[in-house]
């Protein structure tokens, strides 16, 4: 379990100093906004999957909180 923790921390970081470099186009290499959108949910679901334990919630909270956040990148790339 502690070493699961460890290893998505880990992700999180990375995605974290992947999103800068993009954001700041410091990896010469341009993509939309929405990709780091993407990575931005990716980021969240992480975090409640594993650090808010919605794992072992019941299925109806983790196809709520997934959906909610699904939705609310959408809205967020329309716009």
């Amino acid at each position: 379990m502690k070493k699961t923790l460890t290893v998505v921390w880990v992700l999180l970081v990375l995605l974290t100093l992947a999103m800068y470099g993009l954001a700041e186009d410091l990896l010469r290499i341009h993509l939309p906004a929405w990709v780091i959108m993407l990575i931005s949910v990716l980021k969240f679901l992480l975090v409640g999957w594993f650090f808010v334990e919605l794992r072992h919630a019941h299925p109806f909270w983790r196809v709520a909180f997934s959906l909610f956040i699904l939705a609310l990148a959408v809205v967020i790339i329309a716009m």
